[in-house]
């Protein structure tokens, strides 16, 4: 049986009509529940709910929330090079390149792979400041 804790709407103001709808945050009783519940989302895409596509995705604690965002110039710079990649839970970079697939749990070890990439010329010239001293 899947045994809500508590659930509400996310803070903030109404959605205007034929935009996004507001989330809703839920805390379920189980972890195992939870993981269930999202395996099943990832399964049985897509899931729709009066015309909406649902998403579900899993709450971050602050040190996960910190190892995410420490990725987030390695991904800018994958996707100036054309490069597929997805950031996996917790935080695991994977990376499609040359037919192969990568992984990197280390955002300095995924820094020092992109670097070596060439970038599409469209975006050859436009390296934002920060990305200029990757880790």
């Amino acid at each position: 049986m899947l045994v809500v804790e508590r659930a509400h709407k996310s803070l903030g103001p109404q959605p205007l009509p034929g935009t996004h709808p507001r989330p809703i945050i839920t805390r379920l009783l189980n972890y195992r529940d939870r993981d269930t519940v999202l395996r099943l989302a990832r399964e049985r895409k897509p899931l729709v709910y009066k015309n909406s596509e649902l998403s579900f995705f899993p709450d971050y604690t602050p040190g996960e929330q910190a190892l995410r965002r420490s990725f987030l110039p390695t991904k800018r710079l994958l996707n100036q090079a054309g490069v597929r990649f997805a950031l996996l839970y917790p935080a695991k970079l994977r990376v499609q390149h040359k037919g192969k697939v990568l992984y990197f749990m280390d955002p300095k070890q995924a820094g020092k792979f992109v670097r070596r990439l060439p970038r599409r010329p469209e975006t050859a010239g436009r390296m934002a400041p920060d990305l200029r001293e990757l880790p």
